[in-house]
C-alpha cells in the first residue's frame, strides 16, 4: 500500500513541475507584454496623449477647441466668398 502511494505522490510531483513550467512560460510572456505595453506608452507619452489626469485632459481639449475657434474666425474673415469670385469674374470679363 506504501508503494501505491508513493508512485501517486511521484506522479503528482511530476503534474506539478509541469504545471509549474506552464506558469513560467505564462509568466514570461505576461513579461513581454509589459515591456510592449511600456514601449507604446512610451510613444504615446512622447506624442503627448497620455496625461496625468482627466482634468488635463480635459484642459487640452478646451484649449485645442479654443484653438481651432480662432483659426475658423480668421479662416472665414480672409476667404473668399462664392460671391466674391463671381463678382471678380464679372470684372475680369469686363476688362
Amino acid at each position: 500500500m506504501n508503494e501505491d502511494i508513493l508512485k501517486k505522490l511521484v506522479n503528482h510531483d511530476q503534474k506539478f513541475v509541469e504545471i509549474d513550467q506552464r506558469f513560467d512560460n505564462v509568466d514570461q510572456k505576461f513579461v513581454e507584454i509589459d515591456q510592449r505595453f511600456d514601449k507604446i506608452e512610451t510613444k504615446l507619452d512622447e506624442h503627448g496623449v497620455i496625461l496625468k489626469s482627466h482634468s488635463e485632459q480635459l484642459e487640452m481639449i478646451a484649449s485645442t477647441v479654443v484653438n481651432h475657434e480662432d483659426r475658423l474666425e480668421r479662416i472665414e474673415q480672409n476667404m473668399a466668398t462664392k460671391g466674391d469670385i463671381r463678382g471678380l469674374d464679372v470684372k475680369m470679363d469686363k476688362m
